[in-house]
């Protein structure tokens, strides 16, 4: 399954490269390209939050603002689509919560045919859904994605469905959104890796420690 969406992103992006053969004309395209709306249905401690956006910056913007004047500040627990997400260590801070609700926002669509995502994955615990154009991707896991995840040290990674070990004791941010960005490549090459099943997520649904199997994403 992750080798036919990483086939799938190829082509997108293939094709992406092929149309642009022209720079200064694709430049010009580019200009007049108006940005995706996303919407996030989800809570804000126990809160039902409904936000919407021109464009990933402008629903980080509403989430802010939405924060700072409801008083839904500090947030010691997240839900989207019926998982709820806690934070065992402490609280989600104004940027830590506005960027998980900015990874976890969709673009509008009929319920009966949602559009898929360009790539689905978790950094520990904490999910993230990404769609096209692979750019904005890109530029998604670039900005929020260290807004998102608290930890300096991070010990469990997937994507796509697919674990990734740490490979010198844990991952750093930096070294995450390398990752991402690679497997949103159209020339990536595919990646031996470990699977460890049993994993214990620290950001579970119920309020309790559970056992889930690490090649499971949480909003798979």
């Amino acid at each position: 399954m992750a080798n036919a969406r990483r086939r799938s992103r190829s082509a997108r992006v293939l094709a992406l490269s092929i149309a642009c053969v022209a720079p200064v004309l694709c430049a010009q395209d580019q200009a007049t390209v108006e940005p995706r709306y996303y919407e996030f249905y989800g809570e804000l401690e126990q809160t039902p939050v409904q936000l919407g956006g021109e464009g990933l910056p402008e629903l980080f913007s509403a989430c802010t603002e939405l924060m700072r004047t409801s008083g839904v500040e500090p947030v010691g627990e997240l839900a989207v689509e019926g998982r709820r997400f806690v934070r065992t260590d402490g609280y989600f801070d104004r940027q830590e919560a506005c960027g998980f609700v900015v990874l976890n926002a969709r673009p509008p669509g009929p319920s009966h045919f949602p559009e898929t995502p360009l790539m689905t994955g978790s950094v520990d615990g904490i999910p993230f859904r990404l769609w096209d154009p692979p750019e904005e991707a890109v530029a998604a896991v670039r900005a929020y994605l260290p807004m998102a995840v608290r930890s300096f040290a991070l010990q469990t990674v997937i994507v796509d469905g697919t674990y990734y070990p740490p490979r010198a004791g844990a991952w750093s941010v930096e070294e995450v959104v390398a990752l991402i960005e690679r497997e949103l490549s159209p020339s990536a090459p595919p990646e031996v890796v470990e699977h460890r099943p049993g994993q214990s997520w620290r950001t579970v649904a119920d309020r309790s420690a559970r056992q889930l199997d690490a090649r499971n994403d949480p909003l798979s």
